[in-house]
């Protein structure tokens, strides 16, 4: 009876998370081309410090900013910035991690080591010295490079150890004396089959992107002249808006990045039971 209606709440889920995926796109995507401000992050262009009203909905910063309008880009810029490491990273992760599963010998052991290696590197600290030695601020291309260096490695040591799971069965014995070519069973039966943990891989690696992003923008280690979440907190906090009682300079724009990434995580789960036949 309970998986009876586990399963049956699987579309509803789905259908809320894709509707509310899309909400936030259109809000962060589109919505800023119908902006009443030419610009929506200058300084001094609403009433500051106003509470969320009909007027404005998310309330304004201490900076004269309306936070509905700046929140849409911030947003836009949080989410880019993530998904492109997420994308670089996972690449990298898979090229690295079935060249190490197919190899053989030294190769595979050299290879082995260096995603383990990758993978205890303390990101944070390193990230830190290359943000506050980076003169100009670190921009949200370059800062996505750099994060993609530490962002592979976990997906491609789970790449790796499927990968060498899946050499072992017999179908890929099967399609090898049939005269498939090594690209062709990578691609037309290992990906399919990784398809579901690569999506929760690249998932986890947007939100470690986006987390480590705000954690150095809180410290003033980014470009503070490009709004994104981690902007709008550091100056929410560097004006102390909790403290003076603004507590929606911080809440709203924390709760759009965690609504956004809830949503995102059921969609995948949901995709990924699916698939799987749950």
């Amino acid at each position: 009876m309970v998986l009876k209606v586990n399963r049956s709440m699987h579309p509803k889920i789905l259908m809320t998370s894709t509707i509310i995926i899309v909400g936030i796109i259109i809000y962060a995507y589109v919505l800023p081309y119908f902006s009443p401000y030419n610009d929506p992050i200058r300084w001094n262009q609403a009433l500051a410090d106003s509470p969320p009203s009909f007027k404005y909905i998310f309330g304004t910063t201490t900076l004269g900013q309306d936070l509905f309008w700046t929140c849409s880009f911030a947003l836009r810029n949080s989410i880019s910035f993530g998904a492109i490491t997420s994308a670089i990273s996972t690449v990298i992760a898979l090229f690295v991690g079935i060249a190490s599963a197919y190899s053989r010998g030294k190769l595979s052991a050299i290879l082995a080591i260096f995603i383990d290696c990758f993978c205890v590197l303390p990101a944070l600290p390193i990230l830190v010295l290359i943000s506050a030695l980076w003169t100009g601020g670190t921009f949200m291309a370059n800062f996505a490079l750099i994060l993609s260096v530490f962002g592979w490695s976990w997906s491609a040591r789970t790449v790796r150890s499927m990968i060498l799971s899946l050499r072992e069965r017999t179908f890929t014995y099967t399609a090898r004396f049939s005269g498939y070519k090594m690209l062709d069973t990578i691609i037309h039966e290992y990906l399919p089959y990784i398809f579901g943990i690569i999506l929760v891989s690249a998932l986890n690696v947007m939100l470690w992107a986006i987390g480590m992003e705000t954690t150095l923008a809180i410290f003033g280690l980014t470009s503070l002249g490009v709004p994104s979440i981690g902007t709008i907190i550091f100056w929410a906090m560097s004006y102390q808006a909790l403290v003076r009682g603004i507590w929606w300079w911080i809440f709203f724009p924390i709760a759009l990045l965690i609504i956004f990434i809830v949503a995102l995580y059921s969609a995948a789960r949901e995709i990924y039971m699916r698939r799987l036949g749950g």
